[in-house]
């Protein structure tokens, strides 16, 4: 059987970079810098509607600082891209070193779930551009984005699955669910509803807000979409 935590790889996400590995935390920070601002323009604009000069001048760097660490706009934003990628894939590591899926149990799983609902919030909390950076880019059909998804669904969804499939085998939750819909749903619904809080609509203003309610929003997820399915 393969190991579901296996790494598929991925030309866009084994692209030449400089890491910045060894140099010092003032080149470090305009690396991280630029990486954190090509993201949020990113999203505003998409791809085509930013160019170099603008992502240096917003992060303050010069702009040759993009050539040396990523090679390139199309470097920067698989850098951005992968990124995302490595902590979703180490999220889904240090889960799997909290239990055994042979000891599964109906606390372990919600245990479990609950954990991962947290991740997926704190990831889009940490990087608030993300959703916005990935709707945009998938609405709008460009290849870039559907890479970066495929890639972090070979990676990471197989290892969430056999959580799900092991507890729907030992009855743990309903037996007509169907896991890649049931799964799609709840990523793309906590997704969809931290870019509908970022609005500041009067209907978003009536609902939880993040990320001062962060621990009733995780709770209403895991009413609805944890112990929803428990037989």
């Amino acid at each position: 059987m393969s190991d579901p935590k296996k790494k598929v790889e991925n030309p866009l996400f084994t692209a030449t970079e400089n890491s910045g590995v060894g140099v010092g935390g003032e080149e470090n920070e305009s690396r991280r810098r630029l990486l954190s601002t090509a993201g949020r323009l990113f999203a505003e604009k998409g791809f085509d509607g930013v160019s170099t000069r603008d992502i240096a001048n917003s992060a303050g760097v010069n702009i040759s600082l993009i050539s040396y660490y990523f090679n390139g706009k199309e470097g920067l934003y698989t850098a951005v891209l992968r990124d995302a990628c490595e902590g979703a894939e180490m999220k889904r590591d240090e889960l799997f070193k909290t239990f055994k899926l042979e000891e599964m149990t109906k606390d372990i799983f919600v245990n479990v779930m609950t954990t991962l609902v947290r991740e997926l919030l704190e990831m889009k909390i940490k990087n608030p551009f993300m959703p916005a950076l990935i709707h945009r880019e998938l609405i709008a059909n460009f290849p870039r984005a559907r890479v970066f998804v495929d890639d972090l669904t070979s990676r990471v969804l197989p290892s969430i699955f056999s959580i799900l499939e092991t507890a729907q085998k030992k009855g743990i939750i309903r037996q007509d669910l169907h896991i890649p819909t049931y799964f799609m749903t709840m990523v793309h619904a906590i997704d969809t509803y931290y870019l509908f809080i970022q609005t500041k609509s009067a209907s978003a203003d009536m609902c939880m807000q993040l990320p001062q309610e962060k621990e009733a929003y995780i709770r209403q997820n895991v009413i609805m979409f944890i112990e929803g399915v428990l037989k």
